[in-house]
């Protein structure tokens, strides 16, 4: 039971992780345009953050 346990405490980290990792700001909308279009992907565009939510926090250290 206590495995079990772990593995899935383990697992919800590594989703945690990837999810955060795989953002990649882009700062010019024509390449954001491009990229998208290339990759067949949306584009999301933030206008606010929250001082305590991880990717929020990397958008404010790494664009402001």
């Amino acid at each position: 039971m206590k495995t079990r346990n772990y593995l899935v405490v383990l697992l919800l980290l590594l989703a945690q992780v990837s999810i955060v990792s795989a953002q990649e700001w882009q700062l010019d909308l024509n390449k954001a345009q491009k990229l998208a279009q290339e990759t067949d992907r949306n584009i999301i565009l933030v206008f606010s953050g929250s001082d305590w939510c991880a990717p929020c926090i990397k958008l404010e250290r790494e664009i402001w």
